[in-house]
């Protein structure tokens, strides 16, 4: 993903951005967790799309509790680690005052990325009111790059 692309998509629904991810990546073809679908080398992984009803799907222990539905290729696309955070914030914003769902998403993928200490900072600060701002702080952190 790179700041072009982020300008459309970034208004999408959670649900519409989960489908342009597939539609950009193709769907994987199993059940999860099966390691014929991984795509480290291309720098993707799947994200499991009904985390905007459950936290953690990927979780060996989530993942035996919860739903076999949950699991299965209609519920999973491709991403990478931007994309990724977009997902989560995009859940946030569809969760904020309810379950607030997402923002544990948004942490690992900022501590994935390298920021364990903003990882710090938004655990205490989050919001979803600043979606461009989180996103576009994650992104300069990750590549380096800033475009102001």
């Amino acid at each position: 993903m790179n700041l072009e692309e982020y300008g459309r998509v970034k208004e999408m629904s959670y649900d519409k951005y989960c489908d342009y991810l597939r539609g950009k990546y193709g769907c994987p073809k199993h059940d999860y967790p099966n390691t014929a679908d991984a795509r480290p080398l291309e720098g993707l992984f799947i994200h499991h799309i009904g985390e905007n009803e459950i936290a953690n799907l990927s979780n060996e222990s989530i993942r035996i509790e919860s739903d076999h539905k949950y699991q299965t290729p209609e519920m999973l696309c491709y991403c990478d680690w931007l994309e990724h955070l977009l997902l989560h914030i995009m859940i946030g914003e569809e969760t904020a005052g309810t379950t607030n769902l997402g923002l544990e998403g948004c942490f690992t993928s900022l501590f994935l990325l390298g920021t364990l200490g903003t990882r710090r900072f938004f655990w205490k600060t989050a919001t979803f009111s600043s979606k461009s701002d989180i996103f576009i702080g994650a992104m300069i952190l990750y590549t380096g790059f800033c475009p102001f």
